[in-house]
């Protein structure tokens, strides 16, 4: 994917603009799909249209889908492999007798896990759903499920290691933005409340604690503050210590750690929360590019592609509309729109996920716990995100109506003409 986009980029904004023009082709392909199936499998065609009214409405969507590439890319893949588990779970029988979905999902799952870390999470646990719910078929759940992870594990460590790609050696702090900030509350809300030791012992795990503490006041909703300043390699030798010492200061201040957690995470499934939220810096949604200086873009070997605009007025509505880093009061217009408000906030979708699992157990349709599990997987690496944006989200909420109809029993099949 990098290099692909190397390639695009590498001819400036003409290259880029061309890449984004793909992904929308893509995008628009992947929204056909959707409103598609939901048809087919409902066998209503007011279904069809209640699909396309939500994609019309969900502006937000077309803003990401024309100003991001890895996280839209990431929803597409997602929602197209939805719609495979969702075919799998209605009949299995009748989805592994087709031989090209032996190929098909394989590569979905694969490329989930390819395009961001958390996909790898919400594989393992739609394999392991997928292993307890259909352990009739063990021999395909091991081709369609399994082999993607394996050859994944390949392609990350000797083929990475053939061409000299080295990974990224922050994944621990990203793991431990919850306990970071957990401990950083703690501390600026009950300094009082512990020794001088566990103080020095805090410095261990972070560097310069007293500016941790400080800007834990102005930044409750991200981690950055915190999670940069963690000493991640010393942490990785003593994770053990490490958790040991956030239990330890746990259990004097929970309540702390209950609050620290739910103001980093409240977005996700709190569907009436307040926009813009100076607690968590950015925007829900960013519409322009961060401003890069040329000494920056030479520290990361990275290539600048300078912002070009034909229609001012329409990127200065954007940023009215949605925001960006210098637009984050209480100005912006969607925020104020009542139900495409509602479409918009990332909690919506966490009810909308609680009552179509919460259906399914009370009709014991076992089977529908497939998809959802891939949607659960996705929601764990969420819930333990730094901070709640809307790219990090869009899977979710570009899966809307397939996590809706999950609910709902297949309509019977009609030959096509």
């Amino acid at each position: 994917y990098s290099f692909i986009l190397y390639i695009f980029t590498s001819f400036g904004w003409i290259g880029y603009a061309i890449f984004i023009f793909l992904q929308i082709l893509f995008m628009t392909y992947v929204e056909k799909r959707i409103a598609v199936f939901v048809m087919e499998r409902t066998g209503k065609k007011w279904a069809l249209v209640a699909t396309v009214t939500f994609f019309c409405l969900q502006t937000m969507v077309k803003i990401l889908i024309s100003s991001s590439c890895q996280d839209t890319l990431f929803g597409g893949i997602f929602a197209l492999t939805l719609i495979h588990l969702i075919s799998l779970s209605d009949n299995p029988k009748n989805y592994f007798a087709r031989k090209r979905n032996y190929i098909i999902l394989p590569l979905l799952l694969f490329l989930l896990m390819a395009m961001r870390n958390n996909g790898l999470y919400a594989v393992v646990v739609v394999t392991i759903v997928g292993i307890i719910l259909l352990r009739k078929y063990w021999k395909q759940i091991l081709v369609v499920f399994v082999l993607p992870l394996l050859v994944f594990g390949i392609y990350t460590g000797p083929f990475f290691d053939w061409i000299g790609v080295h990974k990224n050696n922050d994944a621990i702090k990203e793991m431990t933005s919850i306990p970071d900030q957990q401990l950083a509350r703690a501390f600026y809300a009950h300094p009082d409340r512990y020794s001088k030791e566990e103080w020095q012992e805090l410095e261990k795990y972070f560097s310069d604690i007293d500016g941790m503490i400080s800007s834990y006041s102005r930044s409750q909703s991200i981690s950055d503050q915190s999670k940069d300043r963690l000493k991640k390699d010393y942490v990785k030798e003593h994770l053990i210590d490490f958790l040991g010492f956030w239990a330890r200061v746990g259990l004097k201040v929970p309540e702390d750690y209950i609050e620290a957690a739910m103001l980093m995470n409240m977005g996700y499934y709190y569907p009436f929360k307040h926009y813009n939220d100076e607690r968590m810096y950015h925007p829900l949604i960013e519409t322009t590019a961060t401003a890069k200086t040329d000494d920056q873009i030479n520290k990361f070997n990275s290539i600048g592609i300078p912002e070009k605009s034909l229609v001012p007025k329409y990127k200065q509505f954007l940023i009215d509309y949605a925001g960006d880093m210098s637009n984050r009061d209480d100005k912006l217009l969607w925020p104020h729109a009542a139900v495409i408000r509602l479409l918009i906030e990332p909690g919506t979708y966490f009810v909308l996920f609680i009552i179509s699992t919460t259906v399914c157990f009370i009709k014991k349709r076992w089977n529908a716990l497939l998809p959802l599990g891939i949607v659960f997987g996705l929601y764990i690496t969420l819930l333990l995100s730094p901070v709640v944006l809307f790219r990090y989200v869009f899977p979710i909420i570009l899966s809307a109506p397939l996590i809706a109809i999950i609910i709902t029993k297949p309509a019977p099949c009609k030959n096509k003409k």
